[in-house]
């Protein structure tokens, strides 16, 4: 089990639910401009047993959404064309409820000041640089608030149990 960074051993026992996340895999959409990283979390979602579709920009999810159907989309802030905050707002419109989680390398008080400014808010924030806990941690988040693929919220821990290293 991956260590909940920034937990102390009490918090830790009460991260809830220890049961698995959903063994039918979520869809999650990868949106980033840069190959990198769009790899990397792409292999961090498989890694958690998730199916990861990519693509390098907010168009490209945009058709990919109209296409297909995902259970998360995972964007990058800062992209150049349409960035993450358009996607966002774009992908609301068009796919009401569908769950949004914004990957940046910028510091969460940017984020959190451009959400004060009327800005589309993302269900989950992960901060580059990307670990597997910083995904579970938002699965887990998302998942809290929402019931993905049909099935139940999931903790932190259920999810840092699913994507611990084999």
């Amino acid at each position: 089990v991956l260590p909940a960074e920034g937990v102390t051993g009490d918090e830790q026992r009460t991260l809830g639910d220890t049961r698995q996340p959903p063994a039918q895999p979520l869809r999650l959409l990868v949106v980033d401009d840069d190959p990198l990283p769009r790899r990397t979390l792409a292999t961090l979602a498989e890694a958690c047993g998730q199916e990861a579709v990519t693509v390098a920009g907010g168009e490209e999810a945009l058709a990919a959404c109209q296409r297909e159907r995902f259970d998360v989309v995972l964007t990058d802030v800062g992209m150049s064309g349409m960035d993450g905050w358009e996607l966002a707002e774009r992908l609301r419109a068009a796919h009401p409820g569908l769950p949004i989680v914004f990957v940046t390398g910028w510091a969460a008080d940017d984020v959190e000041e451009r959400m004060g400014r009327g800005r589309s808010k993302p269900d989950a924030v992960i901060e580059k640089p990307l670990t597997l806990n910083k995904l579970a941690t938002a699965l887990a988040a998302v998942s809290s608030r929402r019931k993905l693929n049909g099935s139940p919220a999931w903790s932190r821990r259920a999810w840092s149990t699913r994507c611990s290293p084999s």
